[in-house]
């Protein structure tokens, strides 16, 4: 089965999930904004998530593409991951799986908390999913991450231009960003299942050439001749 429709299978088991689920889960009234910066050649992607109305990313496939001249050539995916152990020493993934090679060159970068399992809620599933994140601040399992979250990086070519971070137009699966719905009492989330999609705001900045120093320095030359001018005349 390829990535894609593993991805496409692993959210309708989601959907089956939460509609036969016995807990009342929320429609969520999350919003994503999505921003990007870029310097020499390099390029990163962010996402900040709405406090208050669900409980951190779930997933997310985003595009970031260039225009005006700047052409992105590689991308991986960035948001925060790690593995722990079990009682038994076995490996387990936590955070963010990455459903492809970060992208084709900024196109389809797609990644997925395992928010979807078999059975009814198991808390020890529930663990290896993080929480929070494009929220706030977070650390677990030996790394860290920021608010916003850096979700991807890659590079780009070009001198002046720009780049924009949007929802994936490529994915026929129909996933975009989805949130964590706040299933317990105290705000947080419980699977299996139980995201919501949200609303979310493209972003892109403005890379603008700089000068090369050859051309700095006639500028230098020609403001000296000026002023040697203009003290000649007076």
């Amino acid at each position: 089965m390829s990535q894609r429709s593993a991805r496409g299978k692993m959210w309708l088991l989601g959907a089956a999930a939460l509609a036969g689920a016995s807990i009342a889960v929320p429609a969520s009234a999350a919003t994503v904004t999505l921003s990007i910066t870029a310097s020499g050649g390099n390029w990163t992607a962010f996402a900040s998530d709405s406090v208050g109305d669900n409980a951190g990313l779930a997933d997310f496939a985003i595009d970031v593409v260039g225009s005006g001249g700047l052409t992105v050539n590689s991308s991986k995916l960035a948001a925060p991951r790690s593995l722990r152990f079990d009682a038994d020493g076995n490996p387990e993934l936590t955070g963010f799986a990455t459903f492809t090679n970060g992208g084709t060159n900024g196109v389809d970068i797609a990644a997925s908390q395992g928010t979807v399992y078999n059975g009814a809620n198991d808390p020890n599933q529930d663990a290896l999913v993080y929480q929070g994140v494009g929220q706030v601040p977070g650390s677990a399992d030996n790394i860290s991450w920021t608010a916003p979250v850096k979700i991807a990086t890659g590079t780009y070519t070009g001198t002046a231009g720009t780049l924009s971070v949007t929802l994936d137009t490529h994915d026929t699966g129909g996933v975009k960003i989805d949130t964590l719905n706040q299933v317990n009492s105290d705000g947080t989330w419980a699977g299996p299942g139980h995201v919501s999609a949200a609303t979310v705001i493209p972003g892109s900045t403005t890379v603008v050439a700089v000068p090369e120093p050859a051309s700095l320095g006639l500028l230098a030359i020609g403001s000296l001749g000026l002023l040697a001018r203009r003290r000649k005349n007076v």
